[in-house]
Protein backbone atom coordinates (compact mmCIF):
# COMPACT_ATOMS: atom_id res chain seq x y z
CA UNK A 1 0.00 0.00 0.00
CA UNK A 2 1.39 3.40 -0.99
CA UNK A 3 1.84 6.10 1.64
CA UNK A 4 -0.67 8.91 0.96
CA UNK A 5 2.05 11.46 1.61
CA UNK A 6 3.83 10.43 -1.61
CA UNK A 7 0.85 10.06 -3.91
CA UNK A 8 0.68 12.46 -6.86
CA UNK A 9 -2.29 13.65 -8.80
CA UNK A 10 -2.31 12.88 -12.50
CA UNK A 11 -1.36 16.51 -13.29
CA UNK A 12 1.51 16.40 -10.79
CA UNK A 13 2.73 13.14 -12.28
CA UNK A 14 2.66 14.60 -15.80
CA UNK A 15 4.55 17.69 -14.63
CA UNK A 16 7.10 15.52 -12.81
CA UNK A 17 7.75 13.55 -16.01
CA UNK A 18 8.21 16.77 -18.02
CA UNK A 19 10.61 18.19 -15.43
CA UNK A 20 12.55 14.94 -15.22
CA UNK A 21 12.96 14.82 -19.00
CA UNK A 22 13.99 18.50 -19.19
CA UNK A 23 16.69 18.07 -16.54
CA UNK A 24 17.83 14.75 -18.02
CA UNK A 25 18.58 16.53 -21.30
CA UNK A 26 20.64 19.17 -19.46
CA UNK A 27 22.41 16.41 -17.52
CA UNK A 28 23.32 14.60 -20.75
CA UNK A 29 24.42 17.79 -22.56
CA UNK A 30 26.83 18.58 -19.72
CA UNK A 31 27.98 15.00 -19.03
CA UNK A 32 26.93 15.30 -15.39
CA UNK A 33 26.98 12.19 -13.23
CA UNK A 34 24.52 13.73 -10.76
CA UNK A 35 20.79 14.23 -11.20
CA UNK A 36 19.08 17.55 -10.48
CA UNK A 37 16.13 17.30 -8.07
CA UNK A 38 15.34 20.99 -7.64
CA UNK A 39 12.39 20.95 -10.03
CA UNK A 40 11.12 24.27 -8.71
CA UNK A 41 14.01 25.91 -10.61
CA UNK A 42 12.53 26.56 -14.02
CA UNK A 43 15.61 28.02 -15.72
CA UNK A 44 19.03 26.70 -14.71
CA UNK A 45 20.69 29.58 -16.57
CA UNK A 46 19.25 32.15 -14.16
CA UNK A 47 21.32 33.55 -11.29
CA UNK A 48 20.82 31.59 -8.11
CA UNK A 49 21.73 34.54 -5.86
CA UNK A 50 24.18 32.13 -4.16
CA UNK A 51 27.90 32.72 -3.90
CA UNK A 52 30.60 31.24 -1.69
CA UNK A 53 34.31 30.53 -1.52
CA UNK A 54 34.01 26.73 -1.63
CA UNK A 55 31.40 24.02 -2.11
CA UNK A 56 31.31 21.04 0.26
CA UNK A 57 29.03 18.14 0.98
CA UNK A 58 26.45 19.00 3.64
CA UNK A 59 27.20 15.71 5.39
CA UNK A 60 29.88 15.93 8.06
CA UNK A 61 31.55 12.70 6.97
CA UNK A 62 32.65 14.20 3.65
CA UNK A 63 33.97 17.58 4.90
CA UNK A 64 37.48 16.87 3.62
CA UNK A 65 36.23 17.16 0.05
CA UNK A 66 35.79 20.64 -1.40
CA UNK A 67 35.81 22.52 -4.69
CA UNK A 68 36.90 26.15 -4.97
CA UNK A 69 34.28 28.51 -6.41
CA UNK A 70 34.71 31.73 -8.41
CA UNK A 71 34.02 34.94 -6.52
CA UNK A 72 30.62 35.71 -8.07
CA UNK A 73 26.94 34.84 -7.92
CA UNK A 74 26.47 31.55 -9.69
CA UNK A 75 23.74 30.35 -12.01
CA UNK A 76 21.86 27.20 -11.08
CA UNK A 77 23.67 25.40 -13.91
CA UNK A 78 27.05 26.50 -12.53
CA UNK A 79 26.00 25.26 -9.09
CA UNK A 80 25.08 21.93 -10.61
CA UNK A 81 28.46 21.80 -12.39
CA UNK A 82 30.40 22.42 -9.17
CA UNK A 83 28.20 19.99 -7.25
CA UNK A 84 28.93 17.40 -9.92
CA UNK A 85 32.69 18.02 -9.58
CA UNK A 86 32.38 17.57 -5.82
CA UNK A 87 30.35 14.39 -6.29
CA UNK A 88 33.12 12.92 -8.45
CA UNK A 89 35.75 13.81 -5.83
CA UNK A 90 33.73 12.15 -3.06
CA UNK A 91 33.23 8.97 -5.08
CA UNK A 92 29.88 8.06 -3.51
CA UNK A 93 27.95 6.50 -6.38
CA UNK A 94 24.83 5.95 -4.27
CA UNK A 95 24.02 9.58 -3.40
CA UNK A 96 23.79 11.13 -6.87
CA UNK A 97 20.75 13.40 -6.53
CA UNK A 98 21.38 17.13 -5.99
CA UNK A 99 18.62 18.00 -3.52
CA UNK A 100 19.48 21.35 -1.92
CA UNK A 101 22.07 24.02 -1.21
CA UNK A 102 22.81 26.03 1.91
CA UNK A 103 25.39 28.78 2.48
CA UNK A 104 27.13 28.94 5.86
CA UNK A 105 29.98 31.06 7.16
CA UNK A 106 32.63 28.75 8.63
CA UNK A 107 36.03 29.95 9.83
CA UNK A 108 35.56 33.27 8.02
CA UNK A 109 34.79 31.66 4.66
CA UNK A 110 31.45 31.31 2.92
CA UNK A 111 30.83 27.61 2.38
CA UNK A 112 28.14 26.41 0.02
CA UNK A 113 26.95 23.04 1.25
CA UNK A 114 25.27 20.77 -1.24
CA UNK A 115 23.08 17.94 -0.03
CA UNK A 116 23.07 14.78 -2.12
CA UNK A 117 20.39 12.14 -1.81
CA UNK A 118 19.83 8.62 -3.03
Amino acid sequence: MMNEEFEMTEDESIQFEKDYERFSIIQDENNFKTEWCLYEIENVNEDSELSADIITNGLKRDKDFKVELPNKKLTWLELWKYADELYELIGDSEHMFVESFEVKKINGKRELQVFFGS
